[in-house]
């Protein structure tokens, strides 16, 4: 019997796409659909047609509350979720340890996240505005960056 988690995201059936995540990196993971101009989020996770019985309503409840908490974290920014222009729709490859950014850009600033799988921190240059790189840290508890159009970087959030 397959157990299902609230972070469990089965799109396809065959075993070798079956994965598990933890809260931690679900909401993670949240932040950068939304930094990534997402104007909406599926979060219910029933499993499928034929088990619907491997997931209960309270797992639906906590994904409901880690996105809503996350809105709310992104809520100070409200600006860059309303009109920002998505910066990078790059994803590296299931499991590595690379770095991982999103980014809205808004007139002279962006609003950048940073975070890596790997287990320690890693840095990465991030194109912010033509001819405007910045190098930035990526924990693995993730980071989040105002980045000015003169080059001058504010870390956010936490």
């Amino acid at each position: 019997m397959q157990v299902c988690t609230p972070y469990h995201c089965p799109d396809n059936p065959a075993p070798r796409f079956l994965f598990g995540m933890s809260q931690r990196r679900f909401r993670e993971l949240v932040r950068h659909v939304w930094l990534r101009g997402a104007d909406s989020i599926y979060i219910f996770n029933l499993g499928y047609p034929t088990t619907p019985q491997l997931v209960t309503p309270a797992f639906s409840f906590e994904s409901v509350e880690d996105v809503r908490s996350v809105l709310d974290e992104l809520l100070a920014h409200r600006e860059f979720l309303d009109k920002g222009e998505p910066m990078n729709f790059a994803v590296p490859k299931l499991g590595s340890p690379d770095p991982i950014w999103s980014g809205l850009r808004l007139g002279d600033k962006c609003l950048v996240r940073t975070f890596t799988l790997g287990p320690t921190a890693v840095r990465l240059e991030v194109p912010a505005f033509a001819g405007v790189a910045v190098t930035l840290d990526a924990p693995p508890a993730g980071a989040s960056y105002l980045i000015h159009r003169d080059g001058r970087v504010e870390a956010v959030g936490e």
